[in-house]
């Protein structure tokens, strides 16, 4: 009401007047109520001795419809609305903002990173039948290249022996997963080392009315997940989605980005200027734990740069740190420690990033690079 009427306050007529359906008075007063005392416990947590500057308690706010039938709403409360003047200069605990809010926030990411559950990528392509403007795994400048079963199934069988049941989720990811000419080996694969972990096939779906019914019945006999990214393209993602299921088949949709401007652009600074403890933690890519190779990255972005390098003549480095050869790994917990920690190649990454518009990928560096 003080938003409304200004330092002057409110009457009892101004209430009145701004609600006359009593039935949501009352609903409003009962939300002031708790309000106000929320007011009063800020006020005091911070050793004003239980005074609120000269806000004095009063008796009772009665609110009623008029006439014989009256039925009168009664509300505990503290006349807070005439003292606004006198309270100006507490108006960040008036509005209830917490001033310890960013600390406390900060520390609840923390805490959620340290938490997370660990997630392994196997990158089995990065060609892909879409042409995504801001690719964070740079497929249209990829060339069409697929990654060798038999070092795939080494890095499987190594990452599972190491992780055990720690892992909870794997997933085979592109590029557009569904292009992998041995697609059901490596299927066959992945659920031979990770036994008992819930399996996905990431894809943009486009393909999925291609597949073949050796595809499918391997990906229902060995309990796949179809994880499905929506597109804002001319596409029946609802039939598809239908027939898969119709299949036997679980399909989740991993993302809904059916919105033209429902993305966003992950430029890197070629100067390695930023400062990686903020872009790691604010990081939208964490905890994609991502094996190209022999190696396993903390992110998508930096283990599929070299495809940017490549066609338009960057030069971002990686360094000690910045992946870990899995045949070298130990030990779980040094897994945890790169998905954690920020690693040398975060000084490239630009946080807060920029929503932009869905659209086809011109192959520009702009599209990727900040200069």
């Amino acid at each position: 009401l003080t938003g409304i009427y200004g330092n002057a306050g409110a009457t009892r007529d101004d209430i009145g007047r701004i609600a006359p359906d009593m039935s949501l008075l009352a609903q409003e007063c009962k939300r002031l109520k708790t309000g106000i005392e929320r007011h009063t416990n800020n006020f005091r947590t911070f050793s004003y001795k239980n005074s609120l500057v000269g806000v004095e308690p009063v008796a009772q706010l009665c609110l009623s419809e008029g006439g014989e039938d009256s039925h009168f709403l009664i509300v505990e409360c503290i006349d807070i609305l005439n003292h606004t003047a006198k309270l100006r200069k507490f108006a960040y605990f008036c509005h209830m903002i917490n001033p310890l809010e960013k600390i406390q926030k900060a520390f609840r990411h923390y805490r959620a990173i340290k938490s997370m559950p660990m997630r392994l990528e196997f990158v089995v392509t990065d060609y892909c039948n879409l042409n995504c403007r801001g690719c964070t795994h740079y497929s249209p400048l990829a060339a069409k290249e697929f990654a060798p079963l038999e070092e795939l199934e080494q890095s499987m069988k190594r990452l599972a022996g190491i992780c055990g049941d720690k892992v909870k989720k794997v997933y085979l990811i592109g590029g557009e997963t569904l292009l992998y000419p041995r697609l059901t080996e490596a299927m066959e694969a992945l659920r031979k080392h990770f036994g008992t972990q819930r399996l996905f096939i990431f894809t943009n779906g486009i393909a999925l009315p291609k597949m073949s019914d050796e595809f499918y019945a391997t990906a229902k006999r060995l309990g796949f997940i179809m994880a499905v990214t929506r597109y804002p393209i001319k596409f029946d993602y609802d039939k598809v989605i239908a027939d898969v299921r119709a299949r036997g088949i679980e399909v989740e949709v991993y993302g809904d980005r059916s919105m033209t401007d429902s993305f966003f652009r992950f430029a890197l600074d070629p100067k390695g200027k930023q400062n990686g403890l903020i872009s790691h933690f604010k990081c939208f890519n964490r905890g994609c734990m991502s094996i190209v190779g022999d190696r396993l990255y903390p992110c998508s972005i930096s283990a599929c740069v070299g495809h940017l390098n490549k066609a338009c003549g960057t030069a971002f480095k990686h360094l000690d740190g910045d992946y870990l050869h899995i045949p070298s790994i130990t030990s779980y917990s040094q897994i945890q420690r790169l998905r954690d920690r920020p690693v040398p190649f975060c000084r490239y990454c630009i946080y807060p990033v920029d929503e932009v518009r869905y659209g086809p990928s011109k192959r520009l560096k702009e599209e990727w690079v900040e200069e």
